[in-house]
């Protein structure tokens, strides 16, 4: 059963999300994307393809921490999707 989640004050709002989504956000843009400023010669195909698979997981979790402070009902079961 879908229930509607009742807003928190902001004092108590859990900061370890925040956190994870800051290291995100620091991992995206501080690694991934500034590596087309780099030189060519430094990106390596072990960069490209290790970077690429932490990347994909940091993006994930990211999505996943975003939609968590974005939600409006608690899902408690498979058929609340």
């Amino acid at each position: 059963m879908i229930k509607k989640m009742r807003s928190k004050n902001v004092g108590d709002r859990d900061l370890t999300y925040d956190i994870v989504r800051s290291f995100c956000i620091l991992e995206i843009v501080g690694f991934w994307h500034l590596q087309d400023y780099r030189e060519p010669m430094l990106v390596t195909d072990s960069i490209n393809t290790y970077g690429g698979i932490v990347t994909q997981g940091v993006l994930g979790a990211f999505t996943l921490k975003s939609s968590v402070f974005l939600s409006k009902y608690k899902i408690v079961s498979l058929g609340d999707f």
